[in-house]
Order: C-alpha cells, then sequence, then structure tokens
C-alpha cells in the first residue's frame, strides 16, 4: 500500500467512526482480525498457533463493546462479509472468468465493515462521502500487489 492509498484508508476509517471511540477502536480490531482470516485462508497449512490467534482475535472482536452494542445491525452484515469472502476462496482458481472476476471483488470483502460502522455513525450519506475513495484505495493497492507477485 502506498502513503498515499494508506492515508485515504486511515482517513475513510475515521470518518468513518465519526468521532466515536467506540467505534474506531472496532474498525481497527475489525480490521486487524479479517487480515488474519485472508492470512489463513491463504495458507496450503494451518498451522495450529496460527489458528488459536484468530480464535483469539475473533473473541476481542466479537466482545468489542461498539459490537455489543450494535450487534443487532452488525451480525448480518459479518455473515454476509464472510459469505463474500468464502465465495472469493473458491472461485480464485475457478475455471470461470466471471468467477475468477468476483473472487477479486469478494477478496476485498473485509472492508465493508468500515461502510457498515459509517452507516451506523452517520447515515446513509457519510458511508456514500467514504465509499467510492475507500473502495479505490483498497482496489489499488490489491491490484498493486498482485501485480508485484506476478
Amino acid at each position: 500500500m502506498t502513503e498515499e492509498q494508506r492515508e485515504i484508508f486511515n482517513r475513510s476509517c475515521d470518518q468513518a467512526a465519526n468521532g466515536n471511540p467506540l467505534a474506531a477502536e472496532f474498525i481497527g480490531r475489525w480490521l486487524c482480525y479479517f487480515r488474519s482470516i485472508e492470512k489463513l485462508a491463504q495458507m496450503e497449512q494451518c498451522e495450529p498457533e496460527k489458528f488459536l490467534n484468530v480464535l483469539a482475535e475473533t473473541n476481542l472482536v466479537y466482545s468489542c463493546p461498539y459490537y455489543t452494542q450494535n450487534a443487532a445491525f452488525l451480525t448480518t452484515s459479518v455473515a454476509q462479509m464472510l459469505n463474500d469472502f468464502g465465495d472469493c476462496l473458491a472461485w480464485r482458481a475457478a475455471g470461470e472468468d466471471w468467477q475468477k472476476r468476483m473472487a477479486e471483488t469478494f477478496y476485498h470483502a473485509g472492508e465493508t465493515m468500515v461502510l457498515q460502522v459509517a452507516v451506523l455513525e452517520g447515515g446513509f450519506s457519510l458511508m456514500r462521502a467514504i465509499s467510492p475513495r475507500l473502495r479505490e484505495a483498497v482496489q489499488q493497492c490489491h491490484v498493486d500487489i498482485s501485480a508485484s507477485q506476478s
């Protein structure tokens, strides 16, 4: 991630929290947690210690005060993001071009939580204000990483 992409991403996360420190804490914990899931999913063989670390992070995320206060809204969002990421994993090596394209999109499912928090903290207009820049920064970072691995 370039410095500019990181700045846009961090600014988007701050804007989504809309001054609520509990929301900011949750976003940070969620993003770390989802990155850990991504790394675990990329391993050919799961290392028990890494799996235990993800379980520990799971406990921290879902017991976070912001999550517990907003669980009625966020539970469905979590299920959708995990489902999208599951489709990504299933389709990354698929033979169909459309599946590969969708897999690239679904790879960023975890960042959707930033937008969900924005809805809770500032409504649809805040989410829309953040969404284009956030998605562009995340996608460009993914393109840069994919290009460097080729």
